[in-house]
């Protein structure tokens, strides 16, 4: 774990790659090594940062030892891990092996070099003054352990005097690695184009565990190169109770890149649900669409799947994977096509994340809130309470331990003329914000860095914090006095679209510490009614569809409602298909089914009163 104030990084875009050996549509060179018996005498090797601790060569593309002052040393971790999977690899590659200075293959702290190193290895310098675009590429090979990529790549157009930084690698990080076989495909051409003394810096700088880089390029644009940028996140929390998500419709959308030169007329667009079940996953749900008309050089076009998925689903642990794949031709570089991310239904706990990575408060001193905005979906029979909420901190040790500071909780109701999108919200004060419970929290004796603390809330209203259909909360900690040195838990391994951890320094941000920085703040709920949930959702006189099988159309008598409510047809794995609003004193109406394919379908009713379906077959 690590803890930091609040910096601001750059962000590039076009990064992100996996894994693929395969190559092809090749573009013109203007550079490549592939370290061949060795490190060439013109690339710069740095002497390190302890000196010693440095770039070396391996022969067999492994970089399980270090040499310093003729001594080997093994790296403790290596364990029995495969050589990078390059196209070259059997000539060599370079290779830089934290784990080994920090350990010497012997313990923690046992090599020549504890602590972090910072090491470097340059290309020499590279005309690139004829071509209006450049990419680097290259294979590589990295595992990191801090929260931060500690594999940097740098870009000079003086010969070296200036560099840019260009972090890459968030896989590789928190003992996280990238496959054997990773090709990184960087567009330079900002920093690079039109440059004739151009050098590259393959930059090490962190503690544990390794790089190893080979079949260095520098390229003109291949033909056809289409890219996966990113997808958004198509849920509002990462964790949420089985009575929440059917409300938390999923809209499938990702932004595509085309690095090459060609327009893509045809590109299939496919996103897959599975349920994970130990090491088995389930597929149960699907969709896709072809995308035309890419063209060359087009960067970050968004494309959405028209189908949305209404998410009823059973408690338990889910992975989406989205795909994209090249029909009207070959693809450069085929391993940067496919992105996941992952979800929880749980039975009563929201959170915005799985874990925690890394503390943050603000930069500049003073006191500071981090919040949580949580969202109830506006259909259930049953009242809901707030049973407890969970927090994870850390402390720097020269400001001393946890032990007896204490913060205040708050929850909040927000405002119902606050717009979803916040865009209403008063910035600068509290005014939108309803308390309706705290409490306040000390440290105990033997309160550790990253524990998972948790409090009952106290209410201010009624024997019991009760959470209201429909409504949206904010559940916060305040951090004063002595206690604003303390670091809130993030995680930063989901990219919010919406509004979701917000920052109170001064006035309010509202994308926290960033969109990206998931504060650690979840709330335990229970019901507090005597029926159970798996009530909300019930197949009822009270709902009819006739005629049933049907051809045209069909008609729905409907329950009593108590509000105005919503209809929604989907398919039988959950696919919306068609949607209207309804009146709470409606008694039927009619559908027409013209434009629907044959096949079992969903009546659903999603009202305050409850949800009510019942199936159908289309002739």
């Amino acid at each position: 774990m690590s803890i930091q104030s609040l910096l601001i990084y750059p962000i590039f875009g076009c990064l992100l790659i996996i894994s693929s050996p395969n190559i092809f549509a090749q573009p013109t060179i203007l550079f490549e090594e592939d370290f061949d018996g060795g490190i060439p005498f013109d690339w710069d090797i740095s002497p390190g940062n302890p000196i010693g601790a440095t770039w070396h060569w391996t022969s067999n593309g492994k970089a399980d030892s270090v040499w310093v002052d003729n001594e080997t040393y093994s790296a403790l971790f290596w364990n029995n891990r495969p050589a990078i999977d390059s196209e070259s690899a059997d000539n060599g590659a370079v290779f830089f092996n934290s784990d080994a200075y920090e350990s010497g293959g012997t313990g923690i702290g046992q090599g020549p070099f504890p602590g972090e190193q910072r090491a470097s290895l340059t290309t020499p310098a590279i005309n690139c003054s004829f071509d209006e675009k450049v990419y680097l590429q290259f294979h590589q090979f990295a595992r990191g352990n801090r929260n931060l990529p500690s594999t940097i790549v740098s870009i000079s157009n003086d010969n070296g005097e200036t560099w840019l930084d260009i972090p890459i690698n968030q896989i590789a990080t928190e003992n996280g690695s990238t496959s054997v076989n990773d090709i990184e495909l960087l567009d330079i051409s900002e920093v690079a184009a039109g440059f004739p003394q151009v050098k590259i810096r393959f930059l090490w700088e962190g503690r544990y565990y390794f790089w190893i880089i080979d079949d260095v390029k520098v390229i003109s644009p291949p033909q056809k190169e289409l890219v996966l940028e990113q997808i958004d996140y198509p849920l509002s929390s990462f964790a949420q109770p089985a009575f929440q998500i059917p409300s938390d419709t999923l809209h499938f959308n990702a932004y595509i890149t085309n690095l090459g030169t060609e327009t893509l007329d045809s590109i299939s667009f496919q996103v897959d649900l599975f349920q994970q079940q130990g090491a088995q996953q389930e597929l149960i749900y699907m969709d896709s669409m072809i995308v035309h008309g890419l063209p060359g050089l087009c960067i970050d076009s968004m494309i959405s799947l028209p189908q949305v998925f209404i998410p009823q689903l059973p408690e338990g642990e889910y992975r989406l994977v989205y795909r994209t794949k090249l029909l009207d031709g070959i693809d450069y570089i085929i391993s940067n096509n496919e992105l996941e991310t992952n979800f929880r239904v749980t039975e009563d706990e929201f959170a915005k994340e799985s874990d925690y990575d890394l503390g943050l408060r603000p930069l500049a001193s003073g006191d500071y809130e981090i919040a949580n905005v949580y969202q109830m979906g506006d259909f259930s029979l049953n009242n809901w309470t707030v049973d407890e909420v969970s927090f994870a901190v850390a402390r720097d040790s020269i400001d001393g331990p946890l032990e007896g500071e204490s913060v205040t909780i708050n929850l909040y109701r927000v405002s119902e003329l606050i717009f979803p999108d916040f865009s209403n919200f008063s910035f600068n004060t509290y005014d939108d914000l309803e308390l309706i419970a705290y409490q306040n929290y000390t440290f105990l004796p033997g309160s550790l860095d990253f524990d998972i603390f948790s409090t009952q809330l106290i209410p201010l209203y009624n024997d019991e914090v009760i959470l209201e259909p429909g409504q949206r909360y904010v559940l916060s900690i305040r951090y004063e006095g002595t206690a604003n040195t303390i670091f809130h838990a993030f995680n930063d391994d989901i990219v919010y679209n919406d509004v979701s951890t917000i920052l109170f320094f001064n006035n309010w941000f509202l994308g926290g510490f960033g969109y990206e920085q998931a504060a650690v703040l979840r709330m335990k709920l229970r019901t507090t009614s005597n029926t159970s949930e798996s009530d909300d959702i019930s197949i009822t006189s009270g709902l009819s569809v006739y005629p049933n099988p049907a051809t045209d159309l069909i008609k729905v008598k409907l329950p009593p409602l108590s509000s105005d409510s919503d209809l929604i047809i989907t398919t039988s794995t959950g696919q919306l298909v068609k949607y209207w609003p309804l009146q709470k004193n409606g008694e039927e109406i009619e559908i027409p089914l013209d434009q629907l394919p044959s096949g079992a379908y969903v009546i659903k009713i999603l009202s305050k009163t409850g949800i009510f379906a019942e199936p159908f077959i289309k002739h």
